[in-house]
């Protein structure tokens, strides 16, 4: 219901030393019980990063409504996670922690892809 609505949905865990739990039992217990395929689950995982408590700005021109497509904001519109990163959007990224973490998480993302 609440991804209908288009509210954001994340997964995640507490300390695994305390719930005795990882992030993926938490994935598969979701794709289990609500049906969920890989775009639902990558918009999750993008959406635990844009929406966490990180410092700085978001990679993402528009945060929150992806459409399935790679759409940086700013000096990053132009780059892609499989080529070098040019010079304006690497010092986006070093300023900014969650853009950071973001870029690395596309970067493993496309690496995944690309080996199917």
């Amino acid at each position: 219901a609440y991804r209908a609505a288009g509210v954001p949905v994340v997964l995640a865990t507490d300390d695994e030393g305390v719930a005795r739990t990882k992030i993926t039992w938490e994935f598969l217990k979701a794709v289990r019980a609500f049906d969920l395929d890989y775009p639902a689950l990558k918009r999750m995982v993008r959406d635990s990063l844009d929406y966490s408590f990180l410092p700085g700005a978001s990679l993402w021109a528009a945060p929150g409504k992806y459409k399935g497509v790679f759409e940086p904001a700013g000096p990053c519109r132009t780059a892609r996670p499989d080529r070098p990163v040019v010079s304006q959007c690497q010092a986006f990224l070093d300023a900014n922690e969650k853009a950071a973490l973001e870029w690395r998480q596309e970067q493993a993302v496309t690496k995944f892809e690309a080996s199917f």
